[in-house]
């Protein structure tokens, strides 16, 4: 092998596999025959904002699947920097909810106090001028951007919503589904851990997010061009972008942020990146085919702005509602698995998402977390119904029994998941004969709720029995049983297996009711004050036909029906869960 004058050949051994990207500068005779740019390593440069102001322009102009950006009706309240090319003393502007296009940002808040926050004392001052001074570096470096990507107005959740005035938090909370949807883009400090940290001015990592290929230094190698030319390339680590490594992915209350934006401007842990609904990009021009989750919501979200009446957006097929119906699930799955400071925010952090899912689907009822259509089957409600915890984060401690009803998802902590998709053309043996949910707050009625009930009439069965010891738990191949305990060794699945409830001592009797739903499977309930009255405490699968003769220490109210067909001929009575 002859090398070029100046270079030697190495021979080298190598214990592991990497990839290497080349890419080639744009002043570069290289650049003709290669496409791919080097990689921005300072986020803040000149480069970096050309670059960044280039993805933009070509989204809201050339990009066939996403929507046109227009002047929304801008948020309650934005940041006002000025209409020079230099950052002017920024203020908080009052809009009147006027037209007009702005940036979001994105980003963790961290466990500490923000120095300037909007409050009651502090609102009057802040609509006068921002001390940019005692503004966390987060802040400060996005007020930096946007006026770098050339615009003047931008919406930060601390600056703009008044943080100790309840009335005012609920209704911006309740408005942040319009606020992200109709801003311009969305700058997301993935790469920070908290809003004192810096993420426009950091070092991006030298190696890739999953820890693999990387480590070495850039370099340049010559290039001989088809053309004669001799140009330039350069090597560097082929990063791979994984969103959920990024500190801003960890948290709950971001995940409608990113969803609910049209257009993305990520500042990453090892590059900066451009998310829009025509895909993924790297600022050096490659499109990045990772995915990994929800990364995007369908275009129909996108497809009309939120301030539009419904009447004027096109109606979907039913292939099309299937597809949401089965898109809420996999966000419900994401959600859950994240971060949330309050636990009272379960509903709160994602109302924006549901708000917009009401906006595209009209027809559906919001019942804490869960959707109803009305006039149509019950099945849709029943399956949602059917929900599972899964210990997968470390906490496992069940919230107040005030944040939501026992049958939401919302009432319980941890990663929620369903059991694949039941059958939903055949007619279910449970119905749904009403509901009523109560929000704390009109001004938001897809966040917390005060109390929900739903009223069910399905085939049910009463069984008691003392609650067994773990070490004594009894096969039963033919079912699946989940219950809703706190404590992880209790909540987890046993496959075949009954489990211990956490709401009972080892030596006391219990009375359970299993409640039908779908063909086979159901709820696990107790009674509760007031006949007919229960709460939930799991679910339960069947595999095949249950049969009672697996299970030792419990007993049917009526034996003789045990077996194969317990749940024919049983009682079937209406009943309220709350």
């Amino acid at each position: 092998m002859t090398a070029p004058d100046g270079y030697q050949v190495i021979q080298s051994e190598w214990n592991h596999l990497f990839s290497v990207s080349c890419s080639a500068s744009g002043d570069n005779p290289a650049s003709t025959f290669l496409s791919t740019r080097p990689l921005v390593l300072d986020p803040s440069s000149a480069c970096a904002f050309r670059v960044a102001r280039d993805h933009l322009s070509r989204c809201t102009l050339d990009h066939v699947a996403c929507a046109k950006p227009s002047s929304n009706l801008m948020p309650t309240r934005v940041i006002d920097l000025g209409a020079s090319e230099t950052l002017d003393t920024p203020y908080v502007l009052e809009t009147q909810h006027c037209k007009g296009q702005y940036v979001a940002l994105s980003y963790v808040w961290g466990v500490r106090d923000q120095p300037v926050m909007a409050l009651v004392r502090t609102i009057e001052g802040l609509k006068h001028q921002i001390p940019m001074e005692l503004l966390p570096t987060t802040l400060r470096e996005a007020l930096e951007v946007t006026k770098k990507m050339g615009l003047r107005y931008i919406w930060i959740d601390s600056l703009c919503i008044i943080q100790d005035d309840l009335f005012d938090r609920e209704q911006e909370v309740g408005q942040m589904q319009s606020i992200y949807n109709g801003a311009y883009v969305t700058i997301v400090a993935a790469n920070s851990t908290s809003c004192h940290d810096t993420f426009l001015h950091k070092q991006p990592r030298l190696k890739d997010d999953a820890g693999g290929s990387g480590g070495f230094e850039p370099f340049s190698l010559p290039y001989a061009c088809p053309d004669g030319k001799m140009g330039q390339i350069i090597l560097h680590p082929d990063y791979t972008f994984r969103p959920d490594s990024q500190p801003v992915n960890k948290r709950a209350w971001t995940l409608e942020e990113r969803l609910l934006s049209p257009r993305l401007l990520i500042y990453g842990t090892s590059q900066m990146l451009w998310q829009c609904q025509s895909g993924l990009w790297e600022l050096e021009n490659r499109f990045n085919q990772y995915n990994w989750g929800n990364e995007r919501l369908t275009s129909d979200f996108f497809q009309h702005h939120s301030h539009e009446p419904e009447s004027e957006t096109k109606p979907l097929s039913s292939e099309k509602r299937l597809q949401l119906r089965r898109l809420w699930g996999d966000i419900i799955r994401d959600y859950t698995c994240r971060h949330l400071t309050h636990a009272q925010d379960r509903l709160r952090a994602i109302s924006g998402i549901a708000t917009r899912f009401n906006q595209v689907l009209p027809s559906l009822t919001y019942l804490a977390g869960l959707w109803h259509e009305e006039r149509k089957t019950n099945s849709y409600l029943l399956a949602q119904l059917l929900w599972v915890r899964e210990p997968l984060i470390d906490s496992q401690k069940s919230p107040p029994d005030s944040l939501a009803p026992s049958w939401s998802w919302a009432s319980v902590e941890g990663r929620i998941n369903w059991l694949g998709e039941f059958d939903l053309s055949k007619d279910p043996p449970g119905q749904i004969l009403g509901h009523s949910v109560q929000p704390v707050s009109a001004r938001n009625p897809f966040g917390r709720v005060r109390k929900g009930t739903l009223t069910l009439k399905c085939p049910m069965r009463k069984v008691k029995g003392r609650i067994i010891r773990r070490t004594h738990l009894v096969d039963t191949p033919d079912a699946e049983w989940y219950f809703d305990a706190g404590d992880p060794s209790l909540s987890s699945m046993f496959r075949g297996k009954m489990c211990k409830v956490d709401f009972v001592t080892p030596a006391q009797e219990c009375e359970v009711w299993f409640a039908l739903l779908l063909e086979f499977a159901g709820l696990i309930l107790r009674p509760t004050v007031g006949d007919g009255v229960f709460t939930r405490i799991g679910m339960f699968h069947f595999l095949g036909s249950p049969d009672l003769r697996y299970y030792k220490d419990w007993e049917s109210e009526e034996p003789e029906l045990a077996g194969s067909d317990y749940f024919q001929g049983c009682l079937v009575r209406d009943l309220t869960l709350l």
